[in-house]
């Protein structure tokens, strides 16, 4: 049994709570490694387009005579090393270079990156009774007392919530209003969570229901 940060609500104090992982979720760095480059690797957009020499719409005439000014000799105004000339060999646009990655192991990844951050103290689980702060609309200073009473304020941080609650769509909604307003806070949801997040990010606020329900996506 692990253990992990509980947030009390009545008491604005973090306290320790256990959680099953029965998962084996040990660091399996070179896995770890490939996926983060994949997914950087697949942020370009592969749509860098540069003009030839054949492409610039500049005139095919000699820039200067062959001989006799004493100085390089050039051929049209199109040319590489003219100015507002074609580029050489710049980029165009390829095939898809996209990296595929493999299903099993963007999950192991993800969930063993959130199994180390548990161990070394910095993933905090907020219960769903939060959100219901928030009926009357957005308020920054209540939301911003957690992270001040969790001892993190200034540092990134990033609140995950659970599958779409219907009834409380509204609060939800005002309360990703309220964390908007505080910097260095961002807001995602677990089915959307990437290494990325976790990586950039120093300290993680789950806000879910019932702890069961975290237990299930470390153990699935």
């Amino acid at each position: 049994m692990n253990k992990i940060k509980h947030f009390d609500l009545k008491k604005n104090v973090c306290l320790d709570q256990a959680i099953r992982i029965e998962a084996d979720l040990d660091l399996n760095r070179p896995l770890i490694k490939n996926y983060i480059e994949a997914l950087r690797f697949n942020l370009r957009q592969w749509s860098a387009c540069t003009l030839r020499r054949g492409e610039v719409n500049r005139t095919g005439k000699k820039a200067r005579k062959q001989k006799g000014t004493g100085g390089a000799r050039h051929g049209d105004w199109a040319a590489p090393q003219m100015r507002k000339g074609g580029r050489a060999h710049g980029p165009k646009p390829k095939f898809d270079q996209h990296i595929r990655i493999n299903q099993k192991e963007k999950r192991f990844a993800i969930r063993s990156l959130l199994n180390e951050k548990i161990g070394n103290g910095k993933v905090v689980v907020v219960p769903m009774e939060w959100v219901d702060h928030f009926k009357e609309g957005p308020k920054t200073a209540l939301a911003n007392q957690v992270f001040k009473s969790s001892g993190v304020t200034g540092q990134d941080s990033i609140v995950l919530f659970g599958d779409r609650n219907v009834e409380k769509e509204l609060e939800l909604f005002n309360l990703k209003m309220s964390l908007r307003n505080i910097p260095n806070v961002y807001t995602s949801t677990l089915s959307q969570l990437n290494g990325l997040d976790l990586l950039r990010n120093k300290n993680v606020f789950i806000v879910v229901s019932d702890m069961s329900e975290l237990e299930t996506y470390l153990n699935a």
